[in-house]
């Protein structure tokens, strides 16, 4: 005979992308929490623990933190996109309108 019942079936449980994937860090980008609260950090440090470049570095790091979230809620990979935006900009330069001037494109590949 089969023990098997329907009772004991395997339950399917949700969870949540942040708990496994290492792209978010309470709920903004990892390299933009980090280099936001470092930099705050590193305000509080260089000012040897005044008061006014503590709430400064406070506020900073809050609404810094709360853009983050903001950015993260549109698009949780928009920092890779800007920094991959940042490297091409060279090879693709933008141009405003028609009347800018052209310029030529490098290439990616390098001459060997």
């Amino acid at each position: 005979m089969n023990s098997y019942n329907k009772s004991e079936e395997l339950l399917e449980v949700p969870i949540r992308a942040s708990l496994w994937k290492s792209v978010l860090l309470a709920g903004a980008d990892r390299r933009l929490t980090i280099t936001v609260i470092g930099s705050c950090m590193v305000l509080v440090l260089l000012s040897r623990f005044s008061l006014w470049p503590c709430v400064t570095a406070l506020t900073l790091a809050t609404v810094g933190q709360l853009i983050g979230i903001k950015l993260a809620a549109v698009d949780p990979q928009i920092i890779d996109i800007y920094l991959r935006h940042i490297g091409y900009s060279r090879l693709y330069s933008a141009r405003a309108d028609y009347s800018t001037p052209w310029c030529k494109p490098r290439p990616t590949v390098p001459k060997v």
